[in-house]
């Protein structure tokens, strides 16, 4: 009965003890060409213990809107990632590889920016159990069309030389 009752309060503890907390803070486009789309969603983890958390995985999907709801642009996952004691940023490389990304890169051409929705959950090893812990933003980030432009010329270049020499 004591064991019991020790195991049960050592549950009790866990559920209520502080869990980390996980913001996204901002996402920007880093490069763009007619066939991928580069991400970099940044995360703000707060652990509010005094010692190191070892995150079992990061899981994320990235959406955009789409004429017909939201479409999903990219979905993944990360290990390795350690919680240090207060805040620590987690940088979560996205590449975009979807035949949706030339309505999406139509899209910011003509705005000047990109709106897409960031969700998942980071999944800590705490205490032998591993209580996933969700994230959720929508987030407007601006992006430089000159630089969509080049892309898109470099990979118009590229494809005309092919074209011409038959490579």
């Amino acid at each position: 009965i004591v064991i019991l009752a020790f195991a049960a309060g050592g549950a009790g503890f866990i559920l209520l003890a502080p869990q980390p907390q996980v913001l996204v803070t901002g996402a920007t486009v880093t490069s763009v060409n007619l066939s991928t789309l580069a991400l970099s969603v940044t995360l703000s983890a707060t652990n509010p213990y005094p010692v190191t958390i070892p995150l079992k995985s990061t899981d994320y999907t990235i959406e955009t809107k789409g004429r017909d709801g939201p479409v999903i642009l990219a979905a993944g996952s990360q290990q390795g990632i350690i919680l240090k004691p207060g805040s620590t940023e987690i940088t979560l490389p996205v590449l975009v590889s979807n035949p949706v990304i030339i309505e999406s890169v139509i899209s910011v051409l003509t705005s000047g920016k990109m709106e897409i929705g960031v969700t998942g959950t980071v999944t800590p090893h705490f205490f032998g159990i591993a209580p996933a812990i969700p994230f959720h933003r929508e987030i407007i980030t601006p992006v430089d069309t000159r630089e969509i432009l080049s892309g898109i010329g470099k990979e118009a270049g590229k494809m005309l030389a092919r074209t011409i020499l038959n490579i």
